[in-house]
């Protein structure tokens, strides 16, 4: 399944046509995203531009939903080796495409650039 293009692994996916833009095309506001991310987690990551590419999110709110996302990630991927259901929230509780609750981040804090 790695081995295949990425096109013919999102396309037969049943998600929202602007899921499959971002990750193909990196077109729109979550190709941005994906690009901010992509960007941070390669160590490419400069901080908010003086632009506003980040906006009101601010460089601790990325730095937090990086960390929040990998904890999620590690836990979903731990559910799935030991043959269980995923969870169908995050871990923290807030709802995908919000805001998640302030808090400590998880995890070492990689240096901001």
């Amino acid at each position: 399944m790695l081995n295949a293009p990425l096109p013919d692994l999102v396309l037969p996916l049943p998600i929202d046509n602007r899921f499959k833009c971002a990750l193909l095309e990196r077109e729109g506001v979550l190709g941005a995203v994906l690009d901010t991310v992509t960007a941070y987690e390669s160590g490419q990551w400069r901080g908010s531009d003086a632009d506003g590419a980040v906006g009101a999110a601010g460089d601790a709110a990325i730095q937090k939903a990086f960390w929040d996302a990998t904890e999620y990630a590690r836990s979903m991927l731990g559910t799935f080796m030991r043959g269980g259901a995923p969870e169908a929230d995050p871990p923290d509780g807030h709802e995908p495409g919000q805001p998640a609750p302030s808090g400590a981040a998880r995890g070492p804090q990689p240096e901001q650039r």
